[in-house]
Order: C-alpha cells, then structure tokens, then sequence
C-alpha cells in the first residue's frame, strides 16, 4: 500500500498550491490535517483562500496572517478602517473593502492579477471625496462594483477584461459639474456585459 505521504510528497508545489486554490478553508484545513507532511506544507506555504479584518483587528496580526498564506489566498476583506489599501501586503485576486474610507490613491506599484474590486466608501456623503485608482496596474480586472462619492476613471481603458461596471455615486450634478465616472467609452472594454450606473 502506497502512503499519502509519499503520493503527496512527489507533487511539484505549484500542483499543490494549485489544487488547494480550489478548495476552501474548511476542506483545505481538513486536507492538511491528513498527514504530517501536508500539515507541514502548510505551515510554510499557508492554506486559507480568505481573510477577513476589521477595526478589532490588530495590525501586525493580520499582516503575518497574509504573509504566510499569500501564495494560497484569493480574497482580502477588510471593513470600517480608513484607507485599507495601505493594510494590504498584496493584491489578491478579489479585493473588498466594506464601510471603508478611501482617500489616497489605491495604486499597487506594479501590475496585479486582481480581478475584482469591490469598495463602499461610508463617508461619501461627508468627505466628498473622488476615489484614485491607477488602473494601469490592473490589467486583468473583470469586476468593478464601487459605492463612492465619484470615482476618477482615467486609464481605465488599461483594464480590456472588464465584464462587469457598477458604479453608484452620491455627487451632485450641477450644469457645469458631471460625475467622471459617467465618461465611460465602451469601445474600450469589448468583454463588457454589464454596466449599471446609479446616483442617489
């Protein structure tokens, strides 16, 4: 009879990670808890797909968290914290951020495979802010879903893949002052299958 280790053992770690990518935390925890090695190989390469942090959460806990699962992680969530961009250690593939408020510009240094971005901004209606994303370093985005007091979105034709736009602001429209995320050139986005555009 042939042991897991050893099946488990001959597997190359981008396999491993790859397969575990498709599970989630509760079948991945009960993976590892198998044998020894896959307990192992968690501990040095992480497991979890999700993480989730709020204003209770303590700072370095949750970066150490995301450090030792960055190569098995799939969504970052983070609630009630002020710029919660600058928490992140990496872009993950989805990226919420719940009753947050956004300020500086979200802008990743350098290209990500992001494919969705999520963001409610819970001062909109007192700050007023327009929310900055460098949209050039999210080449693979197919999501955007923004609740925002405006949303700058030039450059946003550096995002091809998009599927998906819905955008709700709370700016008001004067004569002379129109939302900019309503300048949206749909020739830029041939994937594009829904965008939903609302003011309230």
């Amino acid at each position: 009879m042939i042991s897991i280790h050893n099946n488990v053992n001959n597997l190359p770690l981008e396999l491993m990670v790859h397969l575990m990518s498709f599970l989630d935390d509760a079948n991945n925890y009960t993976l590892i808890t198998t044998c020894k090695y896959l307990n192992d190989y968690s501990k040095k390469f992480g497991y979890l797909t999700y993480i989730k942090a709020d204003n209770s959460v303590n700072t370095m806990t949750f970066l150490k968290k995301c450090c030792n699962h960055i190569k098995t992680l799939k969504t970052i969530e983070i609630h009630l914290l002020e710029n919660p961009h600058l928490w992140l250690v990496d872009y993950v593939e989805n990226i919420i951020f719940d009753y947050c408020s956004v300020s500086s510009t979200v802008n990743p240094g350098k290209k990500v495979k992001t494919k969705k971005i999520k963001i409610n901004d819970n001062n909109r209606y007192t700050n007023k802010a327009t929310l900055n994303i460098n949209w050039e370093y999210f080449p693979d985005l197919e999501d955007i879903e923004l609740t925002v007091h405006d949303v700058n979105i030039n450059g946003l034709n550096n995002c091809k893949k998009l599927k998906k736009i819905n955008i709700n602001t709370s700016i008001e429209r004067t004569h002379n002052t129109l939302p900019e995320s309503l300048n949206i050139n749909l020739e830029h986005f041939p994937k594009l299958k829904r965008l939903r555009y609302v003011h309230y």
